[in-house]
């Protein structure tokens, strides 16, 4: 078994990579951010010293029992989704909080590499994680300029009308919806929606113009 002083710089330094990876989320405005990060890291790391190195009497009669460190480990791992899951926003259709969610799991997994004193590879697997966060952003950013080369469908409809009355045709029509901004005033819904370029954009038109309770439709490039 290790050294107390061994063990305390095993926490101290998983509760160090989560709180970097916290830190981009923090910065990034996320909800789960620099604390929640660390106390997942350091978390994990404690579960993983208390099954490694908790049970040595137990491990020292095997008659009495059969000590298995690995499973510990996999608690960890399974249990580090519910806490993923709660990260995970809905905005209408559109989901936020996966990134986070993903950067959660790595840090239990860093926390596991530290309690285990895998100290390379943990801080290896840091450090690649905060390239994906921040390294890749400008890619990211680029790949969603590109995916923004869409064009917009600006609708005018009655109050009530149902988004999925103007989903269902352009789904027909194999039209790939990647966002829809809704603005409600008194009498009038304005509903847009970015799609991908089409082929016949008159028949898409006239057939979201042919949906009960729309007054008018629009065609733009962005």
């Amino acid at each position: 078994m290790p050294e107390t002083m061994e063990l305390l710089l095993r926490l101290l330094l998983a509760a160090a990579l989560g709180g970097a990876v916290g830190l981009e989320r923090e910065l990034s405005g996320q909800r789960a951010g620099l604390r929640t990060h660390l106390l997942v890291g350091l978390g994990a790391c404690t579960f993983t010293e208390a099954s490694a190195f908790g049970f040595g009497y137990l491990a020292a009669h095997p008659p009495l029992t059969t000590l298995d460190p690995s499973r510990i480990a996999a608690q960890v791992v399974s249990g580090i989704g519910f806490l993923g899951a709660g990260a995970i926003l809905r905005y209408g259709i559109n989901v936020r909080g996966l990134t986070t969610a993903a950067s959660l799991w790595v840090v239990a997994a860093l926390g596991l590499a530290s309690g285990l004193g895998l100290y390379v590879e943990g801080v290896v697997a840091c450090g690649i994680t905060l390239l994906a966060l921040v390294g890749l952003r400008p890619l990211r950013t680029r790949l969603q300029r590109v995916k923004s080369a869409a064009e917009e469908m600006l609708v005018e409809a009655d109050p009530d009308l149902e988004i999925g009355s103007l989903v269902r045709p352009l789904s027909e029509l194999q039209v790939r919806v990647s966002n829809i901004r809704i603005q409600d005033d008194e009498d009038v819904r304005r509903v847009t929606l970015t799609l991908r370029p089409s082929g016949d954009v008159d028949t898409v038109l006239a057939r979201v113009a042919s949906v009960h309770g729309v007054r008018d439709v629009e065609w733009t490039r962005r």
